[in-house]
């Protein structure tokens, strides 16, 4: 019979899935020899299992983490003590894996690092031209994640904040944009597109060509001078009768008979500074006809607070509507 160290080095081989046939009969030897022996080796199986492998130490050190494991394993019933030992060499054959599962992870989503980059304006308005001459105008305060080449079959980016994008035709190759729990998928067309910060609603303003919205189980097709709006999964589509909806990119606020919700809705779409809202008090019931030329948030709040009777305060990123 094999000595404890020995049958330590074969439970960490199959483990890692590094353990040939000769070692695989000597371990089912030794979990047949005893009882206590087999539950051992299923408890360690077990836990290993439910951490997902390598996947579950990636953010801790491997060594502290399977002596973690241990502590959350029960082993009243089995009267066995595994040494440090064994502890270690699980760690010296996950840490190469952690490593290198890591630098993968990174290469795959972290902007900057390996394929993907991040374009983000963070005092104006701006635009970028990818290599596939899809040209996106940003917010300032979003985010567009994209991949550096165009070597794939799909054209996939990732957009946080607004944008308006010119998709370069392709049909060899659809665009995607995912957003908040959406996605949209077009071979080249133009329109706006949005995740409402203090709502997380995504909004999507088709101005030219045809756009597929996804989001869950449902899925659109909005056409130009149509919109749409994912609210929870669900997709709500309708004649585009939003005269703000690229407000941030040209710089007005138009408001026709606007009621309360919609005021500020639109107000919040227009300033990205807007991070949150808070309403006080009862909703006014009256609406609002005003237009503002490349205002300040300061002035669009201060004309807002006397139509609707309200205080509105802004502060830290959030936006106190009270009597």
């Amino acid at each position: 019979m094999k000595t404890k160290e020995e049958i330590e080095v074969l439970i960490v081989k199959e483990f890692t899935d590094s353990i040939s046939n000769n070692e695989v009969s000597e371990l089912k030897t030794w979990r047949e020899f005893d009882v206590l022996n087999e539950k051992e080796y299923q408890a360690w199986k077990s836990t290993w299992e439910k951490s997902q492998k390598v996947s579950a130490f990636g953010q801790e050190d491997a060594a502290c983490a399977w002596l973690n494991c241990r502590q959350r394993m029960n082993f009243s019933e089995v009267k066995r003590n595994f040494s440090f030992g064994f502890v270690r060499k699980i760690a010296a054959v996950l840490l190469p894996l952690v490593v290198l599962g890591s630098l993968y992870m990174a290469y795959q989503t972290v902007p900057g690092f390996g394929k993907l980059q991040a374009f983000s304006p963070a005092t104006k308005n701006d635009s970028i031209l990818l290599k596939d001459n899809t040209q996106v105008f940003l917010a300032k305060g979003s985010t567009l994640v994209y991949s550096k080449n165009v070597d794939s079959n799909v054209r996939h980016v990732k957009l946080q904040g607004q944008g308006f994008f010119k998709v370069a035709h392709d049909e060899s190759k659809p665009f995607l944009i995912s957003i908040g729990d959406a996605q949209v998928e077009v071979i080249g067309t133009q329109f706006n597109l949005l995740e409402n910060q203090v709502s997380h609603e995504v909004e999507l303003y088709v101005t030219q060509g045809k756009v597929k919205l996804s989001s869950g189980s449902e899925s659109a097709y909005v056409s130009k001078g149509e919109m749409a709006i994912v609210v929870d999964s669900r997709i709500s589509k309708r004649p585009n009768d939003n005269l703000n909806y690229i407000s941030w990119k040209t710089g007005n606020l138009s408001f026709e008979a606007s009621d309360f919700n919609s005021t500020i809705k639109t107000v919040t779409n227009h300033f990205a500074s807007i991070k949150t809202v808070e309403v006080e008090g009862d909703e006014p019931k009256n609406k609002i006809t005003s237009r503002f030329v490349n205002p300040s948030l300061d002035e669009v709040l201060n004309e807002l607070a006397i139509h609707f009777n309200k205080k509105m305060t802004f502060d830290n990123g959030k936006l106190l509507i009270s009597d």
